[in-house]
């Protein structure tokens, strides 16, 4: 007989949240949780944080606020793809404007989204790159 503990419950994804606004981090949580209930969540409030908690916890993804303190979410992307090149991370920003994407997609971005689109295209951006 195997002693071993055996977890049938499908695991999900891990995601890091990585943004220094609570109730922004709290609600990408929520929203996350609702829609992949078997995923684990990890927070960072700051760049280096997402740094760190990347490397300890190896996300599938990282939802990456752009404008964090202590380290500004392109620079943490760069470092992150580089030691951990199959993360995917989605870089946010509060600008539309496309030079933002192009340097997200520069530094190791798989996708970068405004904010304001969010409610609308997160979640579709989510499944497909976490294939569920």
């Amino acid at each position: 007989m195997n002693d071993r503990y055996v977890d049938n419950q499908k695991k999900g994804p891990t995601v890091l949240i990585a943004e220094n606004h609570d109730v922004l981090r709290s609600s990408l949580q929520d929203l996350i949780k609702t829609h992949f209930p078997n995923s684990e969540i990890f927070e960072a409030n700051s760049g280096k944080q997402a740094l760190l908690k990347s490397f300890v916890y190896q996300p599938d993804l990282i939802l990456m606020d752009f404008a964090l303190p202590e380290m500004d979410g392109f620079e943490a992307t760069r470092h992150i793809k580089k030691v951990l090149p199959d993360i995917h991370v989605i870089v946010m920003t509060m600008s539309e404007n496309p030079l933002y994407g192009n340097a997200a997609i520069e530094a190791g971005a798989s996708k970068y989204i405004a904010k304001n689109r969010m409610g609308n295209e997160l979640v579709s951006i989510l499944k497909d790159l976490m294939r569920v």
